[in-house]
């Protein structure tokens, strides 16, 4: 079936400042590069809840800042396509209810 005649989706998860470095930098560009090729995409933001026990957890496994809304490592590190539809989710999974309902 040719690309024109489907209907095309790309889930982008967490590409926010927050969680790059030096093994990751190379993905919001890829990213940018790879969302003009579909035809809905659909990006979540995750953010902790301050004070939280996921926070605490998160915090000890790895040296996190706290990516929380409003702050720098909050924001996307690509530029997004102009008709995205953005998840913001203080869930680790990007199997949100709201993004089952999008995708069904």
């Amino acid at each position: 079936m040719p690309h024109t005649e489907r209907k095309t989706a790309l889930l982008i998860a967490n590409v926010q400042y927050g969680f790059l470095n030096a093994h990751t930098k190379h993905i919001p560009s890829r990213v940018e590069f790879l969302s003009s090729w579909f035809d809905t995409v659909i990006v979540s933001r995750y953010f902790m809840a301050p004070h939280s026990e996921e926070f605490d957890i998160i915090s000890s496994i790895v040296e996190w800042a706290e990516i929380s809304q409003g702050s720098i490592e909050y924001e996307f590190s690509f530029d997004l396509p102009k008709k995205s539809i953005v998840i913001s989710q203080h869930e680790i999974s990007i199997a949100t209810e709201e993004m089952i309902g999008i995708l069904t």
